[in-house]
């Protein structure tokens, strides 16, 4: 016995720093790995997800996103995001009578890579089923915005004219129309079609959509007014220094003009000036010659009638 011991002494003696260096090894190691996987962060608004059984919907749930506390590698630390990570809340096979509690675990955390859910904020779901049912509603267009002067909205049409929505009984009942997105009509000239998404209706609750999208023709005219003006004298337009008069027959013309409605109904007599320009004319010859017009803003003449005249100049 004394030489066993004297031999385990022995070897013991000899493989010492051997056992001291593996050990300070191991403390290291353990240490590095603890450090390495101990980074934490705590990612917000991560959404909850409820699994019901078919026939089922979820009336009520809050809140509707938590803040997760994460512990893991730092590379996998960083690369969380709301995107990639989701709560599942599986209720399906369960019994629910009226308003359930349920806690939040961290087995209940879809995330990939090595991170792993520590806490929760809040750490319990309220929840509240009710029966699921479908619903035909029609479909409502939501314009916003304003076309320029002088262009009108005259015609919507929305394809499907309505779409099937499906969620909690309590909810789906009381709807009586599903909105589309915001189609803005800033500055728009000329008709066109989009396909646009429709907007779930407000609450805590997912309802199902079908289709989730429509298409939307949109119609836009330009209106234009006309306006008569009678009677409009004709003005002698002579260059400067001209020794004679002018005298034009007829002196009255009709002139129809053109335009906007805001524009055209703005206008009167004053606004409208008919004249003939007379340069480079023998005073002892008559000539026929066109009417010219001038009428401010954007308005186009139509018609002058007569469209000419009969000028005579006369020295003095």
């Amino acid at each position: 016995m004394s030489e066993v011991s004297d031999k385990t002494k022995a070897v013991f003696a000899k493989d010492k720093w051997i056992l001291l260096l593996s050990l300070f090894l191991a403390v290291v190691s353990w240490y590095t790995i603890r450090e390495i996987i101990s980074f934490e962060s705590s990612l917000r608004n991560v959404r909850v997800i409820v699994l019901v059984d078919e026939g089922w919907a979820v009336l009520d749930q809050d809140p509707e996103t938590v803040a997760i506390l994460f512990r893991g590698p730092q590379e996998d630390i960083r690369a969380l995001t709301q995107e990639k990570v989701e709560v599942i809340v599986d209720m399906r096979g369960q019994a629910l009578d009226g308003v359930a509690t349920v806690p939040l675990d961290p087995s209940m955390v879809n995330v990939s890579g090595s991170a792993r859910a520590v806490s929760f904020s809040p750490d319990e779901l309220t929840l509240e089923l009710d029966r699921e049912i479908e619903k035909q509603l029609p479909v409502k267009v939501d314009m916003q915005g304003r076309l320029p002067v002088g262009y009108e909205l005259e015609q919507v049409v929305c394809q499907p004219v309505s779409v099937v929505v499906g969620g909690p009984r309590q909810k789906v009942e009381k709807l009586e129309v599903i909105r589309t997105v915001p189609l803005d009509l800033n500055g728009r000239l000329q008709s066109f079609d989009r396909k646009v998404s429709l907007v779930p209706p407000e609450g805590t609750w997912d309802a199902r959509l079908a289709p989730d999208r429509v298409t939307v023709e949109v119609k836009i005219v330009e209106r234009a007014a006309e306006k008569t003006f009678t009677d409009v004298p004709v003005q002698i337009m002579l260059p400067p220094g001209v020794g004679a008069l002018g005298d034009a027959g007829p002196q009255f013309v009709e002139i129809v003009i053109r335009g906007r409605s805001e524009d055209v109904d703005m206008l009167d007599m004053s606004s409208v000036h008919a004249f003939v320009v007379c340069s480079d004319l023998d005073p002892s010859v008559s000539y026929e010659l066109p009417v010219k017009v001038f009428v401010s803003g954007r308005i186009s003449v139509e018609s002058v009638s007569p469209a000419s005249v009969k000028v005579t100049l006369k020295e003095f």
